[in-house]
């Protein structure tokens, strides 16, 4: 779904306009949201098209108990003094 939202944003206002957005995710399955994270920073890559920020969560939406940050990403337009892109993950 966030691909989705994504795709839709980039088609409606131009990819550039995604720098401007933060987009998070949570899925109960931890494979699950390590895949979300690795597919929506490498289509961002690939279609040249970063996003403010991007944060991925396991856990239970519903509850918010038991979560785990998977990924944190934040565009350098919207972090100034920091590298062009800053990772962090866990486990």
């Amino acid at each position: 779904m966030l691909l989705a939202a994504m795709g839709h944003i980039a088609s409606s206002r131009g990819t550039a306009a995604l720098a401007a957005w933060g987009f998070h995710g949570t899925d109960l399955d931890l494979l699950c949201a390590r895949m979300a994270a690795a597919q929506i920073v490498m289509q961002c890559d690939i279609q040249e098209a970063p996003v403010g920020e991007l944060v991925i969560w396991q856990g239970n939406s519903l509850t918010m108990e038991h979560r785990r940050l998977v990924v944190h990403a934040e565009h350098y337009a919207r972090v100034q003094a920091r590298a062009p892109v800053t990772l962090r993950a866990a486990g």
